[in-house]
C-alpha cells in the first residue's frame, strides 16, 4: 500500500525532536530563537504538531523546518529527516515518489547518456555540413553573397 512520506514522518518525528536535533534550544512555554531571521528574543513557538515564528511568519512541521533550515526541497528534507532519525524509509514505495533512489539515479544516467549521444550526432552533422558547403574561395563567397542581394 502506498503512503505519503510526509505523513509518515509527521507521525513518527515530533517537531520538538527535529528542532532540538538541529540545534535549537526550546525554552519555557515552547519558545525558541528563530534561526530564520535575526532573533534576539524567542519568537519561535514550538507546538505539538508544528512550529510558528511570530517574527518572520515561518511555520510548518518537521520536514518544513528541515527544508527551510538547510535550503532543501521538501522531498530532500523528508529524506534527511528520515536518515537523521534512523527511519528505514529508503525502499518504501511512497505515492508520487521514487521507490528506490538507485533506480532513479540509473534512469537519469541513461537519459543523460542518450542526450549526449543525440547532441554529439548533431554536432558531427553540423561539422560535416560546414565542410561540404563551405565556399571554394574568397571570390566565390563574394559572388555567392552578391547574387542574393
Amino acid at each position: 500500500m502506498n503512503s505519503n512520506i510526509f505523513s509518515e514522518i509527521r507521525q513518527i518525528v515530533p517537531i520538538e525532536d527535529a528542532v532540538t536535533y538541529y540545534g535549537l534550544h526550546i525554552g519555557k512555554g515552547g519558545m525558541a530563537c528563530c534561526p530564520f531571521h535575526d532573533d534576539k528574543n524567542p519568537s519561535l513557538k514550538i507546538n505539538e504538531d508544528y512550529y510558528h515564528c511570530f517574527g518572520c511568519g515561518a511555520s510548518g512541521d518537521a520536514v518544513d523546518f528541515t527544508a527551510r533550515l538547510f535550503s532543501l526541497e521538501q522531498y530532500e528534507a523528508a529524506l534527511k529527516v528520515a536518515a537523521d532519525f534512523g527511519l528505514n524509509l529508503a525502499n518504501r514505495n511512497f505515492e508520487g515518489q521514487p521507490n528506490n533512489v538507485l533506480e532513479e539515479k540509473r534512469r537519469f544516467e541513461e537519459w543523460d547518456k542518450s542526450a549526449f549521444q543525440i547532441v554529439n550526432k548533431y554536432f558531427k552533422l553540423l561539422n560535416k555540413w560546414r565542410v561540404e558547403h563551405k565556399p571554394k574561395s574568397a571570390e566565390s563567397r563574394f559572388i555567392h553573397y552578391s547574387r542574393r542581394a
